[in-house]
């Protein structure tokens, strides 16, 4: 087998972000979303092994890279899976040390001014026409090191928008319109209707939830009112998880998001139910299906004609509204073949490299953008980012009343 670093002109732009920094990179393949950083966001990553229940919730860790003029410049600890080449970290005596990099507060939507880079797993790799959301959370949005300019600028925004009444706002989004779509007045080149965070920003609490509705609701990308309440219900399931998870961690994350996507073409998202459908057919009562968050929904049934779940097998307990971990596909300790666990998507070891695995990735919930995070002892749970999941778990539920 052969090793060899990447160059940085190996990287390709990455096109799916519906908001955040600018410079934000990926490889040929599109297994890996790279994008400028502060050593701070790499150690939050890092950190947040000791985190499980959170660390769920957040993208897979890959590593970093150094970004340099030279041919050294490589992908640490990621693998490309490419004809047989595969690429490694050298521990270079030339490799910057990001101890060294100037640290500075630096607010979102703009390009990082470093050398430095964090590699993730790209969570939509596995969809055709992946729908995006990016949803900032917090009334909130800077932390105690930034300056007061930031502070007063930032203040300023959330006071217009429905940052500080709801505690979120839209950052971004783009959802798929159909092949017909592609290249027309309006829409972008492969056939997404792109919402910038002028768009989030011009939504109020009256109006917040038709955002959700457009993002969700989209008949012209072949989706139908079925599968997107379908969706709806499983985002829902997650971002309670979340929920429950953050009420149990001492942490602060100023400037984070919440990334929803989802399979936008309509066609293939009804063959991957398809597939769901088959999948779990060949499951037995005493043989459970395989708890893969993202690949398929296989928690309590729920009643198809209300879009409600059927409470009385529900993971959630009616009684207090609170998720019972110990029945629940929330669990962090990590799935036997699913790649929401923190493990290389390209090892060779990595079941979701087996081309064996039968389930279509469908959806994905994640926390992104942890520049500004850090776990906070004695200060109890973050209620700036809760207050926003909140909201918009409650705004979810709205969507599916009739």
């Amino acid at each position: 087998m052969t090793h060899r670093p990447v160059r940085r002109s190996q990287l390709i732009d990455f096109k799916d972000a519906a908001a955040g920094h600018d410079g934000i990179l990926s490889d040929p393949n599109k297994l890996l979303f790279i994008k400028p950083c502060k050593p701070a966001e790499i150690e939050f990553y890092e950190s947040a092994t000791k985190h499980p229940k959170i660390q769920y919730y957040m993208s897979t860790f890959l590593g970093q890279v150094a970004f340099a003029q030279d041919v050294s410049d490589s992908v640490s600890t990621a693998l490309l899976r490419n004809a047989g080449t595969h690429l490694v970290t050298p521990h270079s005596a030339n490799a910057q040390n990001p101890s060294t990099a100037a640290e500075s507060w630096t607010p979102s939507n703009r390009k990082i001014d470093s050398n430095l880079g964090i590699v993730l797993e790209n969570v939509v790799a596995e969809l055709k026409q992946p729908n995006v959301l990016d949803v900032k959370l917090g009334s909130r949005l800077w932390a105690d090191d930034a300056p007061a300019a930031k502070r007063q600028r930032l203040d300023e925004v959330a006071a217009v928008t429905t940052s500080k009444p709801l505690g979120f706002r839209i950052a971004g989004m783009k959802t798929y319109m159909g092949p017909k779509s592609a290249g027309q007045v309006g829409f972008d080149p492969r056939g997404f209707q792109v919402y910038d965070k002028e768009y989030g920003r011009s939504l109020n609490v009256d109006t917040v939830k038709e955002g959700f509705r457009k993002f969700f609701f989209v008949p012209n990308g072949g989706i139908t009112t079925k599968f997107s309440r379908r969706l709806i219900r499983r985002f829902l399931d997650d971002l309670r998880g979340l929920q429950e998870a953050l009420e149990n961690e001492e942490s602060r994350m100023y400037s984070s998001s919440l990334l929803l996507v989802y399979e936008g073409d309509g066609s293939q998202l009804q063959q991957d139910f398809q597939k769901e459908k088959e999948v779990l057919g060949r499951y037995h009562e005493s043989e459970p299906a395989p708890d893969l968050n993202g690949y398929l929904d296989h928690s309590a049934p729920r009643d198809e004609s209300n879009g409600h779940r059927d409470q009385s097998q529900s993971h959630h307990d009616p009684s207090n509204g609170h998720h019972d971990p110990s029945n629940s596909h929330h669990d962090p300790t990590p799935p036997s073949n699913g790649h929401t666990s923190q493990q290389d998507p390209t090892d060779e070891d990595s079941d979701l490299s087996d081309s064996e695995n039968p389930l279509p990735k469908v959806w994905a919930l994640k926390m992104i953008d942890f520049a500004h995070a850090e776990w906070t002892p004695g200060q109890g749970p973050d209620e700036n980012v809760l207050h926003g999941i909140r909201n918009v778990i409650e705004i979810l539920d709205a969507l599916l009343d009739p």
